[in-house]
């Protein structure tokens, strides 16, 4: 435990220093402006008008990132680069220390183990963890929200309620999550889905509706959070926006026709091939010109798009989106953070570290990801808590991993899933440890619905493997 613990710390610190000299890109770069407008806006430099058309963007980004950021920008509006990567490492650290104690304490040591050795002992995740987008600190989070899970639900199994102050604490976890990844609204829908239908399986009836209270206000609780971004973003848009603008526009680029993107080519300036921003900025002067929200004006090119799109050419860009996810671990590593270092590294050091870090990343990813594949095919009868983590794992892994149906996949986003691999791998441990797993009652249908998701996902991916 002690070289495991002492390995975690020398990457976060080497990740750390290398990634103080790679400059922001991609979304990095709009969290970043956002931060500086928050801080504007505080320092009287900027009205919430202007404010706010800054934060909403073209909808793409919940401020989560944003806000954490907005300190730095308060000491200085145009801070040293160094200075913002090691503010986000330190949070990130900070989040990651809470989340093995959250695990540690509520599932139990061995989970809490495999997070330190994945992703804690992989290079690649380290470098993540000293950007700013949201991927890394969400995974963690949601980490925190498994464990969370199985207090409250061990709770409901041995003939007790779960405690008000459990449902607030689990309806923060989950706004966290929200505003670090809009598309994480999908875990907080399941999860409420989730609990309610336990609360009814599980609780005597004088004790049931006190229950369902305390979850109807923590799910108001949760839709009181999301209202300030919401109601800001469908202002600005001049639409309705839950989470993100993005699922129309991503689904017609993702799964449409280029050519009629934007009611036709997308016009876009010499020496850019960024098709999002060169569409979101057509759906804007567009709908300005014609009088209508530039949300609608993205419908209207999502049906353009997708008029000739077929099941078959669906399936066939959902395995190349699921591919892009899951096969290059490394990725942003070798071909982003490396190459951009201002380090002034020769091509051939590159290439040498490049080859060496997605040899690291796959020695512990590809394991890592077997065995969360595994998981979510294992089928648990006795003893409920071990059925709930198997379903919880299940029900986690799936809000995460169904992006490749509706959007654009990229190699970064297994970060987000990095937390969840570790607790599938070891939720297998520990059931495969029979001396580890004392006897227990478990529930028939729990089973039944562990079956029922395992022969869909099976479908699934058989489809998905002939498409």
């Amino acid at each position: 435990m002690k070289a495991i613990i002492a390995g975690a710390l020398l990457l976060w610190a080497v990740g750390t220093l290398f990634m103080a000299t790679v400059p922001l890109s991609g979304d990095e770069v709009i969290y970043a402006q956002v931060a500086r407008s928050f801080a504007d806006s505080l320092l009287g430099r900027q009205s919430l008008s202007n404010l706010a058309v800054e934060v909403v963007g073209f909808g793409w980004f919940l401020p989560g990132i944003s806000i954490v950021l907005t300190p730095v920008y308060l000491l200085d509006s145009t801070p040293d680069l160094a200075f913002v990567r090691l503010y986000a490492s330190v949070i990130i650290f900070l989040l990651w220390v809470w989340t093995l104690r959250e695990v540690d304490r509520q599932a139990g040591r061995p989970f809490a183990v495999a997070l330190l050795v994945f992703p804690s002992l992989d290079v690649t995740w380290h470098m993540f963890a000293g950007s700013v987008w949201g991927d890394l600190p969400s995974g963690l989070v949601q980490a925190i929200i498994f464990a969370r899970l199985l207090r409250m639900t061990r709770t409901l199994w041995t003939g007790g309620g779960i405690a008000f102050a459990d449902w607030i604490y689990l309806e923060f976890l989950l706004v966290l999550a929200f505003y670090l990844r809009g598309n994480l609204i999908l875990v907080a829908f399941a999860v409420h889905v989730f609990l309610v239908c336990l609360l009814v399986l599980t609780l005597r009836r004088e004790t049931l509706l006190r229950q369902l209270v305390y979850a109807v206000i923590g799910a108001f609780c949760f839709v009181l959070a999301m209202l300030p971004w919401s109601v800001t973003a469908s202002r600005v848009l001049g639409g309705t926006v839950i989470s993100t603008s993005t699922p129309v526009l991503a689904f017609a680029l993702t799964f449409g026709n280029a050519a009629d993107a934007c009611l036709g080519p997308c016009p876009r300036k010499e020496g850019s091939n960024n098709i999002w921003v060169s569409a979101a900025k057509f759906s804007r002067a567009y709908g300005a010109a014609h009088g209508i929200s530039e949300l609608e004006v993205q419908r209207m090119m999502a049906r353009r798009a997708l008029r000739d799109l077929t099941v078959s050419r669906f399936l066939q860009r959902v395995k190349v989106n699921a591919i892009r996810y899951f096969s290059d671990p490394a990725d942003f590593l070798q071909k982003r953070f490396l190459p951009s270092s201002k380090l002034g590294l020769s091509e051939a050091t590159v290439a040498w570290l490049a080859a060496a870090g997605g040899l690291l990343t796959g020695l512990l990813y590809w394991p890592f990801l077997a065995l969360l594949t595994v998981a979510n095919f294992w089928i648990v009868r006795s003893r409920f808590e071990d059925q709930i983590a198997s379903l919880a794992i299940k029900l986690l892994s799936i809000c995460v991993a169904i992006q490749p149906f509706f959007h654009t996949s990229h190699p970064r986003y297994w970060v987000g899933l990095a937390g969840i691999m570790a607790i599938g791998a070891a939720f297998l441990y520990v059931r495969t440890r029979s001396s580890m797993v004392p006897a227990g009652q478990g529930s028939a249908f729990l089973t039944y619905v562990q079956v029922a998701y395992a022969v869909a996902l099976a479908i699934v991916v058989c489809v998905l493997i002939l498409a």
